[in-house]
């Protein structure tokens, strides 16, 4: 039988061999009991279009905080990603927003090991640029050494409609402290930037995370729903004309008719039903 994506034309050329290991469910997801891979059904080719949807699936998606929560499940041996810092497919990196403590304007947090207890998760700073106008418009921007010049923030913020009368940094360290003010001096000679002291003792805060639901991780979510159907109704084949529509919409993001519906839900059932006590 020749890979599901061969039908219709246009997405699978059927050269690459089929695979006897793709994982329906994302691996990002950790290990399933009883779990058994989809066999022979999809190329090494399709496996490999898959897996960078699942990529946005995994880095940048509201699935992608709460891995983060639970300590990143998935495969260990696979080169970790800070995805509070790091955009996945030009798509903006997740931002877990709250003020800091003593100001009044919200600033980017990130979720890491409790140093006492490193199964549990608490919140720091993400070392950033902070740029807000006078009209009360502000744009945040994770640091990462090395990745910013003044000319492309000075891009970023004409793009974003932000004109960044004020500045304020929060680093981590001595090293970044000192290039975000050589980037500060360059943006604002005539002015002055505020820094934001790093929290000594802690403290609460009330914070939202936000994440883009963005085509590719829709599309992700699609991928999923099919794979799993060819699974477990074997009947199917893959190759019938009603299964045309998602797998364009898979490899291409393209429909004429709705394919993944996007419910205003709770995300986790413990959420929508806490527990009385």
């Amino acid at each position: 039988m020749p890979c599901v994506y061969t039908t219709p034309a246009g997405l699978c050329d059927g050269t690459a061999p089929l695979s006897a290991n793709e994982h329906y469910l994302p691996r990002a997801l950790g290990n399933f009991q009883g779990d058994e891979r989809l066999a022979n059904r999809i190329c090494n080719t399709c496996q490999q279009v898959c897996s960078r949807l699942e990529d946005v699936f995994a880095h940048n998606s509201p699935e992608a905080f709460f891995r983060e929560m639970v300590g990143r499940v998935g495969r260990k041996n696979h080169k970790g990603k800070n995805i509070f810092y790091e955009p996945t497919f030009g798509i903006s990196p997740l931002a877990i927003l709250g003020k800091h403590p003593g100001h009044n304007f919200e600033i980017l947090w990130e979720l890491v090991p409790d140093p006492e207890n490193p199964e549990n998760r608490r919140c720091t700073p993400v070392s950033q640029l902070v740029f807000i106008s006078d009209d009360g418009k502000s744009l945040r921007l994770p640091f990462r050494p090395g990745r910013w010049t003044a000319e492309r923030i000075k891009a970023v913020l004409e793009k974003s409609g932000v004109k960044g009368d004020h500045i304020v940094t929060v680093g981590n360290s001595d090293d970044e402290a000192a290039e975000m003010k050589a980037l500060t001096d360059a943006l604002a000679p005539a002015g002055k930037e505020r820094e934001v002291p790093p929290l000594v003792n802690g403290a609460d805060i009330e914070g939202e995370m936000k994440a883009e639901i963005s085509e590719k991780y829709v599309r992700a979510i699609a991928k999923v729903g099919f794979h799993y159907f060819l699974k477990y109704f074997p009947n199917f084949s893959g190759m019938e004309p009603e299964f045309d529509e998602i797998k364009t919409f898979i490899y291409h993001g393209k429909a004429s008719r709705q394919i993944v519906r996007i419910e205003d839900q709770p995300f986790l059932r413990d959420l929508q039903q806490p527990a009385q006590g």
